[in-house]
């Protein structure tokens, strides 16, 4: 008799007996199994989203002839098939959802083996009264989206003819509150973070100075290479992760503003020490390092100040460039956005505010 053994990571067991990873999941009421041919957790996770897609697709076969689904569970399975399979989408974001599923599984057990017939507009209520409390606004609300979408394809199977998460409520979304260090507390930490002692210190510095003075998400800034900079032109080209690019898809240009130069200049005359193999040869990184929230974490702690991220170091980009009188439009391409400004408006509008009645003390008719 075979048992299974439950992994982290939803929809993925292992053989006891051989220790081989399968897929698996309900289709149609049923559970169904497909190995990994494999016995590495790695490479199993790495197989694990073909496998879903395979069995979504033998799921939706089914539907296509009158075999409806039956649980939750079963649509659930199409639904994060449906997800791995789309063209449009990020593996940061697939992943995000697929994270999303999991928390709704985990928050109402019951879920994946109760009959999506069966389940009612107050099991819904119930469970987001409960669930709306753990989880931050923006998390519930997406997760809410995910109910109904899953819901969404047991209309479409025929299974149920209305959505009992229809009329949920969504969770009201608050901005975050910007607490930025000031001009001068910015470069307390960046003498801090330089002078820890660490053999990256240095490389941390630079970092900190580069997603400041750029506006970068980290997740752009260590893929920028030498090729992408003309400092006789003033100009950076970002375009992210070679293979995904950037968030939004599209790369950018930023102008190389006197501070960003002078750091890039000393990074040119003087190569920091690489020791990930994965960015030594080949291209030449600009940066040497792709994180370094501990010792930003330390520094803060070391000076007293409210501690910052990596993305803050993005606000605290575009915090300056709004006080030196950039209008938002241009700041807003900067930073990579595509809404003409709506979103850095919305972020930094106060700051535009302050700083307009700022300039208004100026005009003397």
């Amino acid at each position: 008799m075979q048992s299974w053994a439950k992994t982290k990571v939803q929809c993925l067991v292992r053989n006891t007996h051989s220790g081989v990873y399968y897929a698996r999941a309900r289709v149609n009421g049923k559970l169904h199994w497909k190995t990994l041919q494999t016995d590495i957790l790695t490479v199993a996770k790495a197989r694990l989203p073909k496998a879903l897609t395979e069995l979504g697709r033998k799921a939706n076969k089914q539907v296509g002839s009158n075999l409806v689904i039956v649980t939750f569970g079963d649509a659930a399975t199409v639904h994060l098939a449906n997800i791995v399979a789309r063209v449009d989408c990020k593996p940061t974001t697939k992943h995000y959802w697929h994270q999303i599923v999991d928390a709704l599984l985990v928050s109402w057990p019951e879920l994946p083996n109760t009959r999506i017939s069966r389940i009612s507009e107050n099991d819904c209520r119930d469970w987001a009264a409960k669930y709306k409390d753990q989880v931050s606004p923006t998390r519930f609300n997406n997760t809410v989206d995910c109910l109904r979408a899953i819901f969404a394809l047991g209309i479409k199977a025929g299974a149920i003819h209305e959505n009992p998460a229809a009329e949920l409520g969504k969770a009201k979304v608050r901005g975050k509150q910007l607490e930025l260090p000031s001009k001068t507390e910015f470069a307390e930490i960046v003498k801090s973070v330089r002078t820890a002692g660490a053999w990256c210190s240095k490389q941390c510095g630079d970092l900190v100075e580069f997603l400041a003075y750029t506006g970068c998400r980290l997740s752009e800034a260590g893929f920028i290479t030498w090729n992408d900079v003309d400092l006789a032109a003033s100009t950076i080209w970002i375009h992210g992760d070679p293979l995904t690019g950037t968030k939004n898809w599209d790369r950018r240009q930023i102008p190389v503003f006197p501070a960003l130069g002078r750091l890039l200049a000393d990074l040119r005359d003087q190569p920091r020490p690489i020791r990930d193999p994965n960015r030594r040869g080949g291209e030449k990184y600009v940066l040497a390092v792709t994180e370094c929230q501990k010792a930003i974490d330390k520094a803060c702690t070391k000076l007293g100040i409210k501690r910052i991220t990596h993305h803050d170091l993005r606000h605290v980009f575009a915090t300056v460039c709004i006080e030196s009188g950039v209008d938002v439009p241009t700041l807003s391409r900067w930073l990579g956005h595509k809404d003409g400004g709506v979103l850095a408006m919305k972020t930094y509008g106060h700051l535009r505010s302050e700083n307009s009645l700022q300039m208004a003390k100026k005009v003397n008719f």
